[in-house]
């Protein structure tokens, strides 16, 4: 089971080689794909994680179109860190009409909250491509984000992703009691296929759920893309 790590930089970052640890433990084989694969390379793949290491600004642009397709296809597509915000700016999240993008990601360097190095799915997750093997009691150790970032999305987009689930994972503390603002960690799109995921799971054998949900999702049968989400940015 062959997952493609996309990167849009020849140097192996350490956020790379850890989620290549990961995808292994999960039983599935990582292999490194940088931004100019051939879409025909790109199509042999079960899945997708955007590890998020790009040095050219245009380079996302040229692998997106082809992950884009095989992600309407079903194939599972994960996010983290930078990779987000690449799923973000593509619009695979939240996959409301024509993938338009309509959620930012902000940095607060002033906030005086908790460190955030725990989350958990949410109370009314989605049960997807990336959650099968989790529940609201098992709280991941994380990589804390920092400088934080935060999901930035519209109050009416916001309420019909909680009415789905596809606010997937908050940031708790190490009790599971989620921070009382901006406690979103990853978001969804509609299908549950693909993830924007801030925080990075990868860093401890504790996220490796994650990824076996993904392993079990390929090994299940991708999801066809479902209708876009109501919400459409005016």
């Amino acid at each position: 089971m062959r997952i493609a790590i996309l990167s849009f930089s020849a140097l192996n970052s350490s956020e790379e080689q850890k989620i290549v640890l990961a995808v292994k433990r999960a039983g599935m084989t990582p292999e490194k794909c940088l931004w100019n694969e051939t879409d025909k390379e790109l199509k042999k793949y079960a899945g997708y994680i955007l590890a998020g290491n790009f040095s050219d600004p245009a380079a996302p642009n040229r692998m997106m179109q082809e992950v884009r397709s095989e992600a309407h296809l079903g194939k599972p597509v994960l996010g983290i860190c930078h990779g987000a915000q690449i799923l973000l700016e593509t619009g695979l999240v939240p996959g409301v009409e024509n993938d338009k993008p309509c959620i930012t990601l902000t940095t607060d360097t002033h906030s005086s909250e908790e460190i955030r190095a725990h989350m958990r799915v949410s109370d009314h997750y989605q049960l997807n491509a990336f959650t099968r093997r989790l529940n609201p009691k098992n709280i991941l150790s994380i990589s804390p984000n920092d400088p934080k970032k935060y999901f930035v999305i519209p109050p009416a987009l916001l309420a019909e992703m909680q009415l789905l689930g596809s606010s997937v994972f908050l940031y708790c503390d190490a009790n599971g009691k989620e921070f009382s603002d901006n406690a979103i960690a990853a978001v969804s799109n509609k299908t549950g296929n693909v993830m924007a995921m801030i925080a990075h799971p990868g860093f401890t054998p504790e996220g490796d759920p994650v990824f076996q949900s993904m392993r079990d999702y390929i090994q299940e049968g991708y999801v066809q893309r479902v209708l876009p989400m109501n919400y459409y940015p005016r």
